[in-house]
């Protein structure tokens, strides 16, 4: 009975570990759309105040996106410390597996509320980048 219950657990570990996969790659096409929307139409600023924004917004960015590879690395070392467990009959899940495990996902969880934060920040900036052009804009009529 203890194994069934144990192969369950692992299997379930499997398939929460290829989440973290599918959870990593969507905080990484958020990132990239971001980017490409901050470089494409908000770079340059009109006014000084605003480019600094934006240098803070892109090493923000830049931040975010430059942890991604490190955690789909431990994604992929907690893989394969996981895969081998799936089939063998004396599995033995250690503490320090799971504790990996949660870990990583805490990480990721960090991961879309960065995402998420920079959001809110990105759509501020267009917000004041919209009404200083507005303002520039009835200044000259």
């Amino acid at each position: 009975m203890q194994d069934a219950q144990l192969e369950i657990e692992t299997r379930e570990l499997y398939i929460l570990s290829r989440h973290l996969v599918s959870d990593i790659n969507f905080s990484e096409g958020e990132i990239k759309f971001l980017a490409n929307m901050f470089h494409k139409y908000l770079i340059p600023a009109p006014n000084a105040a605003l480019l600094v924004k934006a240098g803070k917004l892109e090493n923000e960015i830049a931040q975010i996106d430059n942890h991604i590879p490190g955690l789909k690395n431990k994604v992929s070392e907690l893989s394969k410390c996981i895969d081998p467990l799936i089939n063998k009959q004396d599995k033995v899940i250690g503490m320090d597996l799971l504790e990996h495990f949660f870990s990583l996902e805490t990480e990721i969880k960090l991961l879309f509320e960065s995402v998420m934060a920079f959001k809110t920040l990105l759509f501020g900036f267009v917000d004041e980048v919209l009404k200083a052009e507005r303002h520039d804009l009835l200044s000259i009529i």
